[in-house]
């Protein structure tokens, strides 16, 4: 900027810095760019110039973006073809050109700017809880909707999705189910979007029932009006229904609400069981009574369509097909405010989204909803197929499959699962509240710096660890790793004293830090390498050049 006025002054147009920042910015932002591939480049060149693919697309696959993720399929394609066409090797220019089109999001990735920094070790504990609720066979599937008693009633899948599109699935993840009652906060959600809330709350509540989630009983509004407690029950669902797409018929509002919910699932496909559709229709007396008790009590619109199309429309819903993968995606993108982390699509409003937040949290796991605000503290909705949403604000979106449900109607395993993930990190609504930390809990948003005091600790730390992932992170960020701590005590220093070859061969062939610094004892590298015993480190440093200073 000091340039460029001078540059204008020499030119006797001193008035014209603004147009020196407009002229020189998109400049600078091309240098970055360019900066960045350069640097990503270098981490993985080998002596010959050329990149290894399944380097990169394995250590993406660690933060979380997997090589189908729809942001980098253009990047991919060339990827594969690479490892199809040439070894897998890539050549400098055809690497920074294959990785252009999604530069952003691996530089973000690489440098664990992502939600959950060190996804990978998330993903290691999220698997050991996974395995662990596993054993858990309590409970019963539901019967009294015939389908349902044909679903294998082992079936355990986990599926989690970040606000940034990092992915992890476990298990049977790919199982497709009916979303049944877990759909229901996206309905109203997409109701409050289409008539406000003001319109939608007329004839639906915001309180717990207190009841099971499809009591034939509703909230008194006087004498001759009643409306159901909530949208999460039957009652308050049925009523939503009513609410949906005015105006069109059911096939039409039934092909609205799917291509809304691929939206939601970034795209991926979603069913309709047909076989589910007719068993509900079948066994539906109760909602039957349910809805004549609603139009008894004038708690419909007045222009609402008839009894039998709501129904049908109702039903339609309940009998959605998902898998866990894409209900995973689908609360993310509740997380994220409405906005698909896959796609970017701005599918729901916030507003809209917050409103069924907060109804979840309150509302959303049927009669068992009040000690689940109180122990679990997120926002979640249950179906009686198994599934539970479970959404971390600003952070993830998880999805549980298991068929086996307690007496309140929700997935055994799933409840047990949240259990153990909010007892090891820090999700709980209410962690940070009244002077609690949670000091025995872990952050999983946490970046080490945050952890450490200053940048130079967090090197030190990382390379002590062998966290060679984080050290590429720094190393793009354009941190010096040839930095020392007060007792002179590089990341070198630590790698060797710890026996990290991995990390002491990175930060020598990639980062070029210096091979042999002193530290305020008089010790280098190789010093602490010879000390401990570690051949393999101490070979690699005489390699490089490093100095044995010889003492004790």
């Amino acid at each position: 900027m000091a340039l460029a006025r001078r540059f204008f002054r020499w030119n006797g147009r001193p008035s014209g810095l603004t147009t020196a920042r407009r002229f020189l910015r998109p400049c600078v932002a091309l240098f970055q760019q360019q900066t960045v591939e350069n640097k990503i480049h270098e981490l993985y060149r080998r002596d010959d110039g050329s990149v290894a693919v399944s380097s990169i697309i394995k250590d993406l696959e660690d933060m979380g973006i997997g090589r189908t993720d729809s942001r980098l399929r253009a990047s991919m394609g060339h990827f594969f073809d690479a490892q199809d066409q040439s070894n897998g090797l890539m050549t400098e220019q055809n690497f920074k050109s294959a990785l252009a089109p999604c530069l952003s999001l691996v530089s973000r990735a690489l440098q664990k700017q992502l939600v959950i920094p060190d996804f990978s070790l998330f993903s290691k504990q999220v698997k050991n809880i996974y395995g662990h609720v596993k054993s858990n066979s309590h409970g019963d599937i539901a019967t009294y909707i015939p389908e349902l008693a044909k679903v294998e009633p082992d079936l355990w899948g986990v599926a989690i999705c970040t606000v940034d599109g990092q992915r992890l699935e476990l298990g049977d993840s790919r199982t497709r189910f009916s979303i049944q009652s877990a759909g229901k906060c996206l309905n109203y959600a997409v109701a409050l979007d289409q008539l406000t809330a003001d319109v939608v709350h007329r004839y639906v509540g915001q309180e717990q029932s207190g009841k099971q989630f499809n009591s034939i009983s509703l909230n008194s509004e006087g004498n001759t009006r009643s409306k159901p407690h909530n949208p999460m029950i039957n009652s308050g669902a049925i009523v939503i229904c009513s609410l949906l797409e005015r105006g069109r018929s059911v096939a039409e509002k039934i092909s609205s609400m799917m291509t809304l919910y691929e939206k939601l699932c970034g795209g991926d496909s979603v069913g309709m069981s047909a076989s589910i559709c007719l068993s509900e229709k079948d066994t539906a007396n109760r909602n039957y009574a349910i809805s004549y008790l609603l139009k008894e009590r004038n708690a419909f619109p007045a222009d609402s369509p008839p009894l039998a199309e709501v129904l049908d429309f109702y039903f339609h819903l309940c009998s959605i097909e998902i898998t866990s993968n894409s209900g995973a995606v689908l609360a993310a993108t509740l997380a994220n405010g409405g906005v698909c982390p896959t796609t970017g699509l701005q599918v729901l409003s916030p507003e809209a989204v917050k409103s069924s937040l907060s109804l979840m949290l309150s509302c959303g796991l049927y009669d068992y909803s009040g000690q689940w605000s109180f122990s679990i503290g997120l926002p979640a909705k249950s179906g009686v197929s198994g599934c539970i949403l479970v959404v971390v604000p600003n952070v993830m979106g998880i999805c549980l499959f298991s068929p086996r449900l307690d007496r309140h109607g929700n997935s055994v395993r799933g409840v047990h699962f949240c259990k153990e993930l909010v007892k090891q990190y820090r999700l709980h609504h209410y962690d940070l509240t009244g002077g609690y930390h949670g000091a025995d809990k872990k952050v999983p948003t946490r970046r080490h710096r945050e952890m450490e005091v200053g940048q130079v600790a967090d090197v030190l730390h990382s390379a002590a660890r062998g966290d060679v992932a984080s050290l590429q992170g720094y190393f793009l960020q354009g941190l010096d790793l040839n930095e020392h701590d007060y007792d002179n005590r590089t990341a070198l220093h630590l790698a060797a004293a710890e026996g990290q070859l991995k990390a002491a061969t990175f930060l020598l062939e990639k980062a070029k830090v210096s091979h042999s610094p002193v530290d305020r004892f008089g010790l280098t590298p190789l010093d602490e390498a010879m000390r401990g015993h570690y051949h393999e480190v101490a070979d690699l440093l005489k390699n490089a050049g490093g100095r044995y200073s010889g003492r004790p």
